[in-house]
């Protein structure tokens, strides 16, 4: 999964969205692994389960020996009625246009840095749209337009699923086991939410 850039003129710097759970600390791993400069970025954006997130991107930068850059925007949250931000069980876990917005929010800063532009853990899926392949199409040209430049919008595990995403992090020693994602509580797994019983059962699988 080696990703270099076009004529061999090295290898990418690149933002990596880092939200503590199994996809992106998979996906930093890989990206260390491959000899990218990695600029982890957790971002606050109301999330309920912020702080067990946090200190698991943390945990996962520090294993790859980069430094976590942390953006606050709580405010956003309350924008939106998704379990993500509400905490609540009953309320539907899509949050529109969060990764839209954690691509620009990486970008910025990747712009800021003279990066070449951001990754992001995205990983086989047709329940979010914004997880499909035509959005990282549309969402790049986006990116361009606003700058006026190339920037680069890397989603290497697009075509993986769950559960191969895991035996990726397996086989790289990805400490899978201090990940974190729950939608209803703030620092640990409350065991009931979408996020805690998809985490739980790729991690008690082993096929």
């Amino acid at each position: 999964m080696l990703l270099v850039k076009s004529g061999g003129k090295g290898t990418y710097r690149l933002v990596v969205l880092v939200s503590g759970g199994i996809d992106s600390s998979v996906l930093l791993a890989i990206l260390t692994k491959d000899g990218i400069e990695c600029h982890p970025l957790f971002v606050d954006y109301g999330q309920t389960a912020c702080p067990g997130e946090r200190q698991a991107a943390t945990l996962v930068a520090s294993t790859y020996h980069w430094n976590l850059e942390i953006v606050r925007a709580s405010e956003i949250g309350r924008l939106s009625v998704s379990s993500i931000s509400t905490g609540r069980l009953a309320d539907d876990p899509f949050f529109p246009h969060r990764n839209l917005l954690l691509i620009t929010i990486g970008s910025i800063l990747a712009t800021t840095r003279n990066l070449d532009g951001v990754a992001i853990g995205l990983i086989k899926t047709l329940r979010y749209p914004d997880c499909r392949p035509d959005f990282v199409t549309t969402a790049t040209a986006a990116l361009r337009a606003s700058v006026g430049r190339e920037t680069a919008l890397m989603a290497p595990l697009i075509n993986y699923d769950k559960p191969t995403v895991v035996r990726l992090g397996r086989k790289l020693g990805v400490p899978l086991q201090s990940t974190f994602s729950c939608l209803t509580l703030p620092d640990r797994h409350c065991g009931r939410c979408e996020s805690c019983k998809d985490r739980a059962a790729n991690l008690r699988s082993r096929a």
